[in-house]
């Protein structure tokens, strides 16, 4: 963690890779340390829980090389462990969606376990992009299935099941967010006036649904579409007062006001959407997926805005993480060795 390289002393981040060597592409700071150094981090497998779903790590808490403005008294050079969770959806990081060649005269997208239990790491060509398992799914993302209509491989977001042909889930998107259903659906942090609230919103068939969270009297009533405006009607039990809220809802950010049904009470409610998909959406590592068809009608699907002589969708897929490096880093015959053996 070498400061010359942006990453200040003392922040510790986590990665995932296929193989030993790669690919080490996408990761998340777990832990820093306030301009203190925090050096010779090691795992401890022997401490692992729950088959791994807990691990362990320790590592030199110091005053060397650091920036910090004072001491911590006792603390230098101690050795501070941590427990890191792997279930937490913070942790769930994209993985590699390998493009690979000549399986029964098709190329497909595949990712690690189906590419090992059919040994074909020797035919992966290239990783096109990245995205989300199905293990790791979260509310609001894209199922993208494998269709093979008419014997050709092509990626949809519709479940296919016509004449005793089923879809292959094959990974998770994100939305495009372009879609009225897609901007409203989520968890908001909102404040009417002073007064802070949480709900989660869901928008189906025309109608909003929602759920006030963290409050015992808050009760959500209706919600209605009202061209640009949306209407959302809670309730105060312990007031017995109705307030309609009258929201406009863009780029994640929501602004109105709220009347008293019963009573003459308004003033003004902000908001802004905080769940986990949004915010993985926000990141520049997110990029639309096209898909593309050649001349002999097989689909190709890229990060790329544009490939010759290649015909486009006019829409994405979905959004996935594009992958930033040029080198494929795979040793796929390198095994995990059982600890204690």
């Amino acid at each position: 963690m070498e400061e010359s390289k942006g990453i200040p002393l003392g922040d510790i981040w986590y990665a995932e890779g296929d193989t030993p060597v790669g690919p080490w592409v996408y990761a998340k700071k777990i832990a820093t340390h306030n301009k203190y150094n925090f050096y010779n981090v090691t795992q401890h497998p022997f401490f692992d829980k729950d088959g791994g779903r807990y691990i362990y790590f320790d590592g030199t808490y110091s005053t060397l090389l650091s920036q910090m403005d004072y001491e911590t008294p006792r603390y230098d050079n101690n050795q501070i462990m941590y427990r890191l969770d792997l279930n937490d959806p913070r942790l769930y990081l994209p993985v590699p969606i390998y493009y690979v060649s000549d399986i029964e005269q098709h190329h497909a997208y595949l990712m690690r376990e189906v590419v090992d239990s059919l040994n074909l790491w020797q035919k992966i060509n290239r990783i096109p992009f990245f995205s989300i398992p199905e293990n790791r799914k979260l509310d609001g993302m894209v199922p993208v299935y494998l269709d093979k209509t008419n014997d050709k491989h092509r990626l949809t977001t519709k479940f296919l099941d016509l004449e005793g042909r089923t879809s292959d889930l094959l990974f998770y998107g994100l939305p495009s967010f372009v879609r009225k259903k897609e901007q409203i659906s989520g968890r908001w942090e909102c404040e009417a006036d002073d007064y802070p609230f949480t709900m989660d919103l869901l928008f189906e068939e025309d109608e909003v649904s929602g759920k006030m969270l963290h409050s015992q009297s808050l009760i959500f009533n209706k919600g209605l579409i009202l061209n640009d405006t949306i209407e959302l009607y809670i309730r105060d039990s312990e007031e017995q007062k109705t307030y309609r809220l009258t929201v406009q809802i863009t780029n994640g950010k929501l602004n109105g006001k709220y009347e008293g049904v019963e009573s003459n009470i308004s003033g003004s409610v902000t908001g802004e959407r905080t769940d986990l998909v949004w915010k993985l959406n926000a990141s520049p590592a997110v990029v639309p997926l096209y898909e593309y068809q050649n001349e002999d009608g097989e689909y190709y699907y890229s990060t790329d805005s544009g490939l010759p002589e290649m015909k486009r969708s006019n829409t994405p897929i979905c959004h996935v993480w594009r992958n930033p490096s040029t080198i494929l880093a795979l040793d796929f015959e390198a095994k995990p060795v059982p600890f204690g053996k």
